[in-house]
Parts: structure tokens; C-alpha cells; sequence
């Protein structure tokens, strides 16, 4: 994966095939990120504060994801490179994970998630929602930068798991 981002981004591999990064602008102006990411991946971006707009298809094609909004992307037939332009004040969370690393983590509970119903197979999948406030938390403990770098890593690890697993945490109704 290409990163070319004007702004301040901060990676970390969680494992083979699962990556995590934060996504700031600290600046006055708009900023803007772009990524090259394969139809492999689904993405997951997370907005507790302020908003951005995905642009898709040369910009044919956009999605906002205001405050306190997660927006779910995956598409099984072409590529969806990272093209977001970040207003100013802006931080976002992206969760990037391939289908075959995922379908791992919930394999025993995949009949529950959406994304593998049988209505699903072989298209596009995008879902916006909000952000809960159990989600908000851990978000805001992702974006937090007082950690001691001997820690951090493993810090992201379990905090990114938690996030996926009140993403996907469902109500008896």
C-alpha cells in the first residue's frame, strides 16, 4: 500500500493483512490522503470530531462521514483506492482488513454479519452509521498520543480488536 498524504497519518500493522491508521488535520486548511488499496480489503473509517469526504471513480463518486459517523467500504468487483479530503479539525480512525483475515475473526459467527449473507455475495457493501458511545471511547484512546512508544503497538492491537468487536456488536433485537 502507497501512501501519499498531506496531512499527518500514523500506521500501525496489526497483523499480516490488518492495518490501522489515524488521520488528523491540525491544520486551517482542508488536507487531503490518498492511499492505494486493494478490492482485498474492507475498510472501516471512524469520525469522532469534525467531517471528510470520500472521493471515488476520478471524483465521480463521493461519500461524507460527518462527526460521530463509521462508514463501512468493500467492494468484491474493483479496487477503492483511499481519496479523502479532511476538513480542518478533523480526526478519523481507518481500520483496513482483508476478507480473509476478517472472515477469520468472526468465522463461527459470520451467518450474523451482513457482509456474509447470501443476499451479499460478489458486490459492493457500504453501510454509514453511528459511531456508539462505547466506540467513541476506544476511538478517542486510538487517536490518544500519550503513550510510551514501547507500548503503543501492542496498545493499537487491543484497542483495534475492542473497536471491531462493538462495531459488530449487535442487540437481541
Amino acid at each position: 500500500m502507497e501512501n501519499i498524504a498531506k496531512g499527518s497519518c500514523e500506521e500501525w500493522q496489526v497483523e499480516d493483512g490488518f492495518y490501522v491508521f489515524t488521520l488528523r488535520n491540525t491544520t486551517e486548511t482542508l488536507s487531503v490522503f490518498e492511499r492505494s488499496i486493494d478490492r482485498s480489503f474492507l475498510q472501516f473509517y471512524f469520525c469522532l470530531k469534525g467531517k471528510a469526504e470520500f472521493n471515488f471513480s476520478a471524483g465521480n463518486y463521493s461519500l461524507m462521514i460527518a462527526e460521530e459517523q463509521s462508514l463501512l467500504l468493500y467492494n468484491t468487483q474493483k479496487d477503492l483506492p483511499l481519496h479523502v479530503t479532511v476538513w480542518p479539525g478533523t480526526g478519523i480512525v481507518s481500520v483496513l482488513i482483508t476478507l480473509r483475515k476478517f472472515h477469520a475473526l468472526f468465522s463461527g459467527e459470520a451467518a450474523y454479519i451482513p457482509l456474509f449473507s447470501e443476499a451479499n455475495p460478489e458486490k459492493k457493501y457500504y453501510a454509514q452509521e453511528s459511531v456508539s458511545p462505547a466506540m467513541a471511547v476506544v476511538i478517542s484512546q486510538l487517536m490518544s498520543d500519550a503513550l510510551h512508544p514501547s507500548v503503543k503497538r501492542l496498545y493499537i492491537q487491543g484497542k483495534v480488536y475492542e473497536l471491531m468487536a462493538l462495531y459488530f456488536n449487535r442487540t437481541e433485537e
